[in-house]
């Protein structure tokens, strides 16, 4: 099939065309190596999660609950369709670690001593598990104790319920409930300040102060087994025990973040490679094109010495899947580093015992697949050209395209402006076809460059928002239970306090047609200035005076509507059902809410004036002494400092969009130099005999230049405008894939962001200009009129 003729002119095309080779071939690497890194990362997340929650087993159905005895945790085993129970005490309490100014939250778990649990089983990185003993001994988290230096045989102090204790460290680990280690109330990872312990049972439980009762059971559901009628069964067994509400894995918080990382990973697997391998099938169909026009004559050549037109046509694919090859095998291996690197950042956002990269086959055949793919179709059409070639039309040069008026020509356009200049318009008005392609291309590039850098512009904004506008105060602290009002009072006389209002907070089950969800309901007070509610437009909002002001998710995802009832239900005291009206929505950036107002909360729990969570603003002097008053209060089960909380938000989730934006940006600024010295390289190709022909009539090398750049240059400045759509339309519409619960990036561009767009774009054009002034002044009249003939 393929004669060494063909091969021999096979790697002459190759060599001629090497430039646009390898800008194409750029495009094909961004495109495959995004695609292969972000599967591949997509699958490994989704296998170390699977095998992780496997291996360790994971709890089906959590349930919580003020305080329950032995008997209540033998009827839950007797429950249809549960495999296994285990009964425990988890609470919360406050950490201090070499005398830390800055608050720390703890989460503490009880297991058997000495033994694992038969259900959310702990991987053990050093050391042991706890016994009872002379010591209280634990097992922390592996996160918290890297933050802090700590490893076993290191002590540190925890206050729970009000009683210090020392806690001596035998062992660091992992827990499969703790892969996303985040403060209750507060979505957001830090290790610094949120850490996880585990204490033998009967310590715990002293510490807790539940006798021999539990507050907390993790089931293991059988397959096949409909959870929600098991959620159900739970509850009706519980609640009497005042049950905080049973709820499935999948309303876990950790497994809920590490759910949505792996959602977005995949989209961002499908959405962002198909762009750039669009675009470079486009760029492949106009070399292709542009090769077969050019080489008219050695194709009528070939055919007239006995070559058939499949010969020629499978020629030519080859060329095209050489082409792809240069652009898919280092994409593949760019993919395979892209994803390890990943791998690594994600191991320290996501705490997996082991998060292996791995290329899957299906994963390097995809890649293989959609990198070679664009050229079979942008060849596809430059090859239909080949078969209608005849010998005795194609030894023919090629004729003129049939020039025709258009709106350039019906204003009178022309009578304006002089020769070169309408040279210009005209080439470009008479391939609409061509020039709308082009224009798409450049308008995508900086499109995606637009919407790469766009993240970190929603970034700052969320951060400013929630830590600047939304919550304003300095530190948070949490109480055990509500506290009389007369407490405000004596926290404000402490010294340091500037400034304090006191919410009650209760968790509630939200029901709404056939949705229902747990969440928190807070009660604000009346006069509120160190927390604000904002609406659709980020402007402050007042807490309505009845009813409830929900997150904008339910209203987007429920289908909710102001003067709607919904039904919740308080899963404290009594645990009534109230039917109350939907009274508004606010925008919530990080995680869900309810609002109301605080005396309508009182009047529903049935008790008497109290707050149960009061923020707080300090004098910056006095927060350290502040700090160590507050944490050995027994009423105070966890003190939140938002700047700690700001600063670990950056420095973990802001660091996983910072690498991933970078290389975004990297490529879509390749994609617009691809484009845009392709466009100049094809021009200048196709155009050189006419160019020739003006320096043969007298034409300067600035004139014929200007012919090329102007074309070019039009493209470009004509593509900004919609380029800039496009990269908020694709901003957009990223957005609206990704949406998760957790949170909720507004839609923000800043203006600088369009302009280095922008700027990325014309630096590109410049790049080519230069390109251009040295080929033509490389430009052989002579030569390039003789391959006319």
């Amino acid at each position: 099939m393929v004669t060494p003729t063909l091969r021999k002119k096979l790697w002459r095309d190759l060599w001629s065309l090497r430039t646009q080779i390898l800008t194409t071939a750029i495009l094909i690497i961004c495109g495959v190596s995004l695609l292969v890194a972000t599967w591949s990362a997509y699958r490994s997340l989704q296998k170390a999660r699977e095998t992780y929650y496997a291996e360790y087993a994971f709890a089906d159905v959590f349930a919580d609950f003020k305080n329950a005895s032995s008997a209540t945790i033998s009827r839950l085993h007797g429950l249809a369709g549960v495999e296994k129970v285990f009964a425990r005490v988890s609470i919360e309490g406050v950490i201090s670690v070499n005398e830390r100014a800055e608050p720390a939250v703890g989460r503490f778990i009880s297991v058997p001593p000495g033994e694992q649990p038969p259900l959310n089983r702990l991987h053990l990185r050093r050391g042991r598990l706890p016994v009872i003993g002379s010591e209280v001994e634990t097992v922390i988290h592996e996160g918290f104790a890297q933050a802090h230096g700590l490893l076993p045989g290191d002590s540190v102090t925890v206050i729970i319920q009000g009683h210090s204790q020392i806690l001596r460290i035998v062992g660091i680990g992992l827990s499969p409930e703790y892969v996303y280690a985040l403060s209750p109330g507060i979505p957001l990872p830090d290790d610094l300040h949120f850490g996880v312990f585990w204490l033998t049972q009967k310590d715990l439980q002293r510490l807790a102060r539940l006798g021999d009762g539990f507050n907390s059971v993790v089931f293991k559901v059988a397959p096949n087994t409909s959870l929600p009628e098991i959620i159900a069964e739970i509850d009706t067994v519980v609640d009497s025990k005042g049950s905080l509400g049973a709820y499935a894995r999948d309303r876990q918080i950790s497994d809920m973040f590490v759910q949505d990382e792996i959602a977005e990973q995949r989209v961002s697997a499908i959405f962002i490679p198909v762009i750039f391998l669009g675009i470079a099938t486009f760029l492949i169909n106009i070399i292709a094109g542009r090769l077969v026009a050019l080489q008219r004559a050695q194709i009528a050549t070939l055919k007239a010495v006995g070559y058939t037109q499949l010969q020629i046509s499978v020629h030519y694919l080859q060329l095209i899947f050489v082409m792809t090859l240069i652009g898919t095998i280092p994409g593949l291996a760019l993919g395979s580093w892209l994803g390890r690197w990943m791998s690594i950042t994600y191991s320290h956002y996501f705490h997996f015992p082991e998060l292996n990269f791995y290329i899957s086959l299906p994963a390097a055949t995809l890649g293989a697949v959609a990198g070679i793919l664009p050229g079979l179709l942008g060849a596809a059409t430059s090859i239909h050209w080949v078969f209608r070639l005849t010998p005795a039309e194609a030894m023919r040069p090629q004729p003129p395209p049939a020039f025709h008026a258009t709106l350039f020509d019906r204003f009178q356009l022309k009578k304006k402006l002089r020769a070169r200049e309408r040279m210009v318009f005209r080439n470009l008005l008479q391939r609409p076809g061509r020039l709308t392609m082009s224009l798409l291309s450049l308008a995508s590039a900086l499109g995606i460059v637009i919407t790469a850098s766009s993240w970190a512009d929603m970034f700052d904004f969320l951060l400013i928002t929630q830590f600047q506008r939304i919550q304003r105060e300095d530190l948070s602290i949490r109480l055990l239970k509500p506290r009389p009002t007369s407490v405000l009072q004596e926290i404000a006389s402490m010294p340091g306090v500037l400034a304090l209002e006191g919410y009650r907070v209760v968790p509630i089950r939200l029901r709404y047609l056939n949705h229902k969800r747990e969440l928190t309901l807070t009660g604000w007070p009346k006069k509120f200035a160190l927390r604000q509610l904002l609406d659709r437009d980020l402007r402050p909002i007042q807490v309505p005076e009845q009813g409830l002001l929900l997150s904008k998710f339910f209203q987007t995802n429920w289908g909710m509507k102001v003067g709607d009832f919904v039904q919740i239900q308080p899963l404290e005291g009594s645990q009534k059902l109230y039917a109350l009206s939907v009274s508004g929505f606010s925008e919530d950036l990080i995680g869900l809410q309810a609002v109301m107002r605080i005396e309508e909360l009182w009047t529903i729990l049935n008790e008497q004036p109290g707050y149960n969570q009061i923020v707080t603003q300090v004098d910056p002097l006095y927060l350290r002494d502040l700090y160590i008053d507050l944490r050995v209060q027994p009423q105070i089960v966890a003190l939140n400092l938002k700047q700690s909380l700001y600063q670990g938000f950056r420095d973990s989730f802001g660091q996983v969009i910072q690498n991933s934006t970078k290389i975004l940006v990297v490529a879509a600024l390749l994609i617009a130099f691809g484009i845009i010295y392709n466009s100049v390289r094809v021009s200048f190709s196709e155009r050189a005999w006419e160019l020739a022909s003006l320096r043969v009539l007298g034409f300067s090398r600035v004139n014929i230049s200007f012919i090329l750049l102007v074309e070019v240059g039009i493209q470009v400045l004509v593509s900004l405008f919609p380029g800039c759509l496009l990269g908020w339309g694709l901003t957009y519409l990223t957005l609206q894939m990704i949406h998760t619960e957790s949170f909720s990036f507004p839609l923000v561009i800043e203006f600088a962001t369009y302009g280095k767009g922008i700027f990325a774009v014309l630096l590109a054009f410049a790049f080519s200009s230069w390109v251009v002034w040295k080929m033509v002044g490389r430009l052989n009249p002579v030569e390039a009129l003789k391959s006319r003939e």
